[in-house]
């Protein structure tokens, strides 16, 4: 499926949350404010909810990133940042106000705990295998590996089942 028949997809079917997520650089981001500009859709970056609860409590930021992404076990700043991201997508929902999600969450069952409270959600996945001319920038947004409409708990590994 083609960046285009998934953003004509989106503009359609027009999903309350959508959760990007994927490889350095496939152009999530890019994706994310094209959303924002042309439907606008309010974005989340989950790096930046994650930076504003480790400065706040002075947490050490390598460590504590690399912790919440990417390890299971729950502890304090991990914690405070699903937390948060619910608190975000209730206020999402409740504001009838459409919201990407963007960030690459490696843990399965944190990202499953993250999109819980979501309910239904358009989820894309980003991978860099699918690029044609890995040089060329624009290039990043037009393809997409994998995109399907599921609900959190059919999250396994970084893709929907």
């Amino acid at each position: 499926m083609t960046i285009d028949e998934i953003y004509s997809a989106i503009a359609t079917q027009k999903p309350p949350i959508i959760y990007i997520s994927g490889k350095t650089s496939t152009g999530k981001s890019t994706f994310g404010r094209k959303l924002h500009d042309e439907l606008g859709y309010h974005t989340i970056e989950l790096e930046a909810v994650l930076l504003e609860i480790v400065q706040k409590h002075q947490f050490d930021e390598q460590s504590t990133f690399r912790k919440v992404f990417y390890e299971p076990e729950d502890f304090e700043a991990k914690t405070l940042f699903l937390k948060a991201t619910d608190q975000i997508i209730a206020d999402a929902l409740a504001k009838d106000r459409p919201t990407v999600i963007e960030g690459a969450v490696a843990n399965v069952e944190t990202l499953n705990r993250l999109l819980r409270s979501a309910g239904d959600l358009f989820f894309l996945y980003f991978h860099p295998s699918d690029l044609i001319h890995k040089t060329i920038r624009a290039d990043v947004t037009k393809r997409i590996v994998d995109t399907t409409q599921c609900i959190p708990g059919e999250v396994q590994a970084g893709r929907c089942y």
